[in-house]
């Protein structure tokens, strides 16, 4: 255990080298020039060029409108829904400020809700002890004296 603990503290000690930065050298001296358009020439395009292209159903980037499904339905009801119970919960008028960034907010905050939910439900059954029979005996370090 103590050997593999040093090989991943070792590990990601001489990683860490790997990642620097020089930010002092300066031993490349050429310019970057990125605005350079000396060398530019005008593409000749025809008409018919242009027609082929626009026929040709692989460039064709126009946006689809989605399939009306059951899903897609049934999505569109639970935002109105979701929609009218803000509407109900805060009034007729426009949500701004401190509102408006909890409402934004809020369906991260739940994720994180449940998140910490089920971590501190692992630290209460505390399933060590059950996959690693070895964690079942404690020991202590200092010794039992009595007074």
């Amino acid at each position: 255990m103590q050997k593999a603990l040093l090989v991943i503290i070792l590990s990601v000690f001489l990683a860490s080298f790997s990642w620097a930065q020089d930010s002092l050298d300066n031993s490349q001296s050429e310019e970057l020039i990125l605005d350079d358009r000396s060398g530019l020439q005008p593409l000749d395009w025809n008409e018919q060029q242009l027609n082929d292209y626009r026929e040709d159903s692989s460039y064709d980037y126009t946006e689809k409108q989605p399939q009306d499904n059951w899903l897609t339905r049934f999505r569109t009801w639970l935002g109105r829904m979701w929609d009218s119970f803000w509407q109900w919960l805060l009034g007729d008028g426009e949500i701004s400020g401190f509102w408006l960034q909890l409402i934004k907010a809020l369906p991260y905050l739940i994720v994180a809700g449940i998140i910490v939910f089920m971590v501190w439900l692992l630290i209460r059954l505390n399933p060590g002890p059950r996959y690693w029979p070895a964690l079942q005996t404690r020991k202590s370090f200092l010794p039992m004296t009595k007074n």
